[in-house]
């Protein structure tokens, strides 16, 4: 949990930031540039969900946020025929 949760906030941070490997995968799919920084915020919002006790309300729809999200991702560039590189 710990190594996807450090993932998943290091790039909630290159989302906003919309380094330039971001933002040529997010244009390589077809994405417009505006949505890097929504992807962002809501992984940022789902990664403290998960990690704050407080908000155990949160954490399955944090998580299920997440699977989704990684889920799409992987469907857009299966479907635009990005490889394994």
């Amino acid at each position: 949990m710990g190594l996807v949760i450090l993932i998943v906030g290091v790039g909630s941070i290159a989302d906003i930031m919309a380094i330039d490997a971001i933002k040529e995968s997010t244009t390589s799919i077809g994405f417009p540039l505006y949505v890097l920084p929504f992807f962002g915020v809501m992984k940022i919002l789902g990664t403290a969900a998960i990690l704050i006790p407080s908000l155990n309300r949160f954490k399955e729809v944090a998580y299920a946020g997440l699977i989704y999200y990684f889920i799409g991702a992987i469907y857009c560039h299966v479907a635009v025929g990005d490889g394994m590189d």
